[in-house]
């Protein structure tokens, strides 16, 4: 508008400059009024808007960063604790298969002893034994007899 006045604000980028401040200055003697400028009042809060517009794009920069660190914060806490869920099933497994020669556990048919499967001995020292590992994995009731531990 002010171009077509006659007046030249420069380039149009958007920017109110000196130039385009000039050039609306030329346009109010013209039209007889007296140009002025910002008042203080209005530098002042154009101040205090510039400073809270750094601030927010300061903030807006670091909170981008944070969210990007999050990001490889959780993918590698994801991975520590599949690792370690991995570790562990590989350790109970090997502790298993070391120690589980027992398929299964009964009462004799007098109830007077427990009788276990595996091959070896079923004196009842060694399935105590046994029993206080916790190395059983399946266990029922055969015959009378209470039921096993």
């Amino acid at each position: 508008a002010l171009n077509r006045l006659g007046f030249d604000p420069g380039p149009v980028d958007g920017n109110f400059d000196e130039r385009t401040s000039a050039a609306v200055a030329k346009l109010y003697k013209s039209k007889g009024f007296e140009a002025f400028g910002p008042t203080p009042e209005q530098l002042a809060i154009l101040r205090v808007l510039e400073t809270a517009f750094g601030d927010a794009t300061k903030n807006k920069i670091a909170a981008a960063t944070a969210a990007a660190t999050a990001k490889f914060a959780v993918k590698a806490a994801r991975t520590k604790a599949e690792h370690g869920y991995k570790l562990a099933s590989a350790e109970i497994a090997t502790k298993v298969s070391e120690s589980a020669f027992i398929v299964d556990v009964w009462w004799s048919r007098d109830g007077s002893r427990l009788f276990a499967i595996s091959g070896g001995d079923d004196s009842t020292a060694t399935v105590s034994d046994l029993l206080t590992r916790a190395v059983i994995l399946t266990y029922c009731v055969r015959g009378p007899g209470p039921p096993c531990p």
